[in-house]
C-alpha cells in the first residue's frame, strides 16, 4: 500500500478484505494510499436489500464447463452466509462456506468518514442515474457506493 499514489480502487466486496471485522483499517489503508479526490468505488452487490432471514439458491456452470456450482444463499443480520457445493468432473465434491458482511448505510459512512473519506454517490445496477435505496427490496440489482478522500 503505497500512500497517496492511486486514483482509484474498486472494491469487489465479498472478496475484498475477508477479515471483516477489521474493514476500518482495511478503509484506512485504501484511504492512505489514495490521492486527494482519489475515488473509493465499493460493490455491496444487492446484499443490503435483502430482508433478514431471507435465502435463494442458484446453481452455475463456470467456464470452462467442467465443474457445476451449487449456492446456498442465507442473510443475517449482519452477514450473508453461502454454503457452497463444487461438483467436479469426476463427480468429486467439495464444499465450503462464504460469508460476507452487510453494512447499513450509517455504519459504512462511519467507518468512511473515520478512514477520511467523504460518500459522493450511490447508485444501483450501475445506472448513475438512480439514487440507491438501502431499503429492502429484492430487486437483485447492484449497489455501488463511491467515496472520495479528503
Amino acid at each position: 500500500w503505497e500512500l497517496d499514489n492511486q486514483d482509484i480502487v474498486y472494491c469487489f466486496s465479498p472478496f475484498f478484505g475477508e477479515d471483516w471485522a477489521n474493514f476500518d483499517l482495511l478503509a484506512s489503508k485504501v484511504a492512505r494510499s489514495l490521492k486527494t479526490g482519489g475515488k473509493f468505488v465499493l460493490d455491496l452487490f444487492d446484499w443490503n436489500s435483502m430482508e433478514v432471514g431471507t435465502s435463494f439458491q442458484e446453481w452455475q456452470f463456470p467456464k470452462p464447463k467442467n465443474k457445476i456450482i451449487l449456492s446456498k444463499y442465507k442473510r443475517n443480520e449482519r452477514k450473508i452466509v453461502c454454503k457452497r457445493q463444487l461438483v467436479l468432473p469426476d463427480f468429486e465434491t467439495k464444499e465450503f462456506e462464504l460469508y460476507w458482511r452487510i453494512f447499513d448505510r450509517e455504519e459504512l459512512l462511519e467507518i468512511m468518514t473515520k478512514a477520511g473519506l467523504k460518500l459522493i454517490h450511490e447508485c444501483y445496477n450501475f445506472d448513475l442515474n438512480k439514487q440507491a435505496s438501502w431499503q429492502p427490496q429484492l430487486t437483485k440489482q447492484r449497489l455501488v457506493v463511491v467515496f472520495e478522500k479528503i
